[in-house]
């Protein structure tokens, strides 16, 4: 991302890994990686994508004084019956940020716990302070007259707003509440759907993605994370460091 580029180091090499302006997962990347490699002779890779890293993983067969450092964020246990997975031994470092996953990685790939490092997200505070006094909300995003629920994040399956939209059902039957949700996401038009089927749209405010969200914290009056799985999200510090209660599901095993 070209915003990121005045923050690194004149000495780092940047290789886009990017195929004619899009994002390739996978094989592809290596395969730059490999022919990077010729030209600039580095010694570690950081890789944080799932499919990148196991194939990142191969290529300690051909060139094994590289040292590759991968990541796993989310719950391991969606990963474990993967067969790709089973490379993750091959990782120098291993890093997580949720301490409940360094058990789970040296139980379900064989990685050894010395190789495996947490390192649990942070926000900034004073970023955030000032960043949800940026602007207010207009009321026909978040009514202030009544009791609002917010989700902010993306729209897919595995984060579950589909199952927050059905609670939202129920709990609208006996509190007068709006539901907003803030985000984009392939599952999008099958949360607005559905929200149809269940007769609540006067209730229930798609308002997309938004650089900054921090407002909508600010205005809201309990923030819900209803995800399948989740590794430490980001969005549940953020709530708190804005002093909005939060619900979340437990995920993991």
């Amino acid at each position: 991302d070209r915003k990121y580029l005045n923050k690194i180091n004149k000495n780092i090499s940047v290789i886009n890994l990017k195929i004619f302006g899009k994002s390739i997962y996978g094989l592809v990347p290596v395969i730059k990686i490999l022919y990077y490699n010729f030209k600039i002779d580095f010694n570690v890779i950081f890789s944080n994508l799932y499919r990148t890293n196991s194939y990142l993983l191969l290529i300690k067969y051909f060139f094994p004084n590289i040292k590759i450092i991968t990541s796993i964020v989310t719950d391991p246990f969606i990963h474990k019956n993967r067969y790709l997975s089973k490379f993750y031994y091959l990782s120098n470092i291993i890093i997580t940020n949720a301490s409940k996953n360094v058990d789970h990685i040296n139980e379900y790939f064989n990685v050894p716990k010395n190789n495996i490092i947490f390192i649990p997200n942070g926000v900034d505070l004073n970023k955030i302070s000032i960043l949800k006094n940026e602007f207010t909300p207009t009321k026909k995003q978040i009514n202030p007259l009544k009791f609002n629920l917010l989700y902010v994040g993306s729209l897919r399956k595995i984060k579950g707003v589909d199952i927050l939209i059905r609670a939202f059902a129920l709990v609208k039957e006996e509190i007068d509440c709006n539901l907003i949700i803030v985000g984009n996401g392939n599952y999008e038009q099958k949360l607005k759907k559905y929200v149809r089927q269940l007769k609540i749209e006067g209730h229930v405010k798609f308002l997309g993605e938004k650089i900054n969200p921090y407002p909508y914290f600010k205005f809201a009056d309990i923030f819900i994370l209803a995800s399948r799985n989740e590794g430490m999200p980001n969005v549940l510090l953020e709530a708190m460091a804005c002093k909005l209660p939060v619900i979340s599901t437990n995920t993991g095993l």
